[in-house]
């Protein structure tokens, strides 16, 4: 995953801030975080586009208390318990699991626009 793409996954969320102020493996990340309005403003691809320890991406979107779904037009939506009260607890994927199974762009994608349509073959 980009690192653009993990800030703007966790935005509104101190996940990824405490993951790389907490542990050392990941100093690197906090001066980067520190900068992060810096480089969006300049555009700073090499650092914006820059792939993430995947470790920290792994440990950051399992501490992500979001979860996802897959509807019946086969579209991957956010799960919202307040309206979704008839998904099936069993039905549900993890940040994690979304990450893997489809990708950093998908993981994005689903919470920018609120839904993306996905391969039935990448459920396996």
């Amino acid at each position: 995953m980009k690192f653009w793409q993990l800030v703007s996954v966790l935005r509104g969320s101190n996940i990824l801030e405490q993951l790389v102020l907490e542990d050392p493996r990941w100093e690197e990340y906090y001066h980067l975080l520190e900068d992060f309005n810096r480089h969006v403003d300049a555009q700073n691809r090499d650092v914006l586009d820059r792939p993430v320890d995947s470790e920290l991406c792994r440990v950051a979107l399992q501490a992500w208390p979001r979860r996802f779904w897959i509807n019946e037009n086969g579209h991957l939506v956010q799960y919202r318990p307040e309206q979704d009260k008839d998904v099936e607890p069993q039905s549900l994927i993890s940040a994690y699991d979304t990450y893997e199974r489809y990708g950093g762009d998908v993981l994005e994608d689903v919470l920018e626009y609120g839904s993306v349509k996905v391969s039935p073959s990448a459920l396996t």
